[in-house]
């Protein structure tokens, strides 16, 4: 995903660096449609992968390391952190 990722930063710049040419010699500034819809289907796709990748590391951490190391507070934070994440991603 993170090849993806890069491709993507790529791309922006490359048509921020287009639109920069278009404007300094007047002329329409071009839209790229294609790249708005790839972005929109990599980015959130990103962002579960990489809560997905967070919340397995905190799991192990918590059913497999120390207990005596767990705090409330914190676990606390992090649950309520994964569940916004999921909400704002859409999922139930």
């Amino acid at each position: 995903m993170s090849k993806f990722l890069r491709k993507m930063e790529h791309f922006d710049r490359e048509v921020e660096w287009i639109n920069k040419e278009e404007k300094l010699f007047k002329f329409a500034l071009s839209k790229y449609p294609k790249l708005d819809v790839l972005r929109n289907y990599i980015y959130p796709f990103a962002e579960l992968l990489h809560l997905v990748q967070r919340w397995r590391r905190a799991l192990k951490v918590w059913m497999y390391g120390n207990f005596e190391d767990l705090s409330y507070p914190d676990v606390e934070e992090k649950v309520e952190d994964f569940y916004r994440c999921s909400k704002s991603l859409g999922l139930k």
